[in-house]
């Protein structure tokens, strides 16, 4: 029964790994359309339009990482405050360490910057951005949610 229980939890793990990664994927499509239709269709700066273009890709993660790689349910649905404040405290620290990774692959190591890029991104998410997700998205313990 262990056995089983542990692979079910083996399982679980990676399907929400999985369904992580497959938001992130989503997100930056929804990154790159904004700016791609800020820039070509609107005609706006691209310095500008990236900022609007990030924004929209982070409420991306964010929503669907909540909803559908963690699936809030119940009370942890109900915290979604201190789940925004926590996700954009983890984005931030994400920015810089991707920042690193790119320079580390593309600057210090020569690794071609189309390949740097998403080496280091995927490292930074398995590494960092998924284990921290993990815990801003968790269900809220017992004792929080009794008193």
């Amino acid at each position: 029964m262990r056995f089983a229980l542990r692979c079910w939890n083996a399982w679980t793990s990676v399907w929400t790994f999985a369904k992580s990664a497959l938001t992130g994927a989503i997100a930056t499509l929804v990154d790159f359309a904004i700016l791609l239709f800020l820039v070509e269709i609107l005609h706006v700066a691209p310095a500008l339009a990236n900022v609007p273009a990030l924004i929209g890709g982070a409420v991306a993660q964010f929503v669907g990482n909540r909803h559908f790689a963690f699936a809030a349910r119940g009370a942890q649905r109900a915290d979604w405050r201190r789940q925004a404040v926590l996700f954009v405290l983890a984005e931030g620290l994400t920015l810089a360490l991707n920042a690193l990774a790119f320079h580390v692959l593309a600057i210090w190591l020569r690794v071609p910057y189309a390949l740097a890029r998403p080496v280091g991104t995927f490292v930074v998410f398995a590494c960092v951005s998924y284990p921290i997700w993990r815990w801003v998205f968790r269900p809220p313990s017992s004792s929080a949610t009794t008193s």
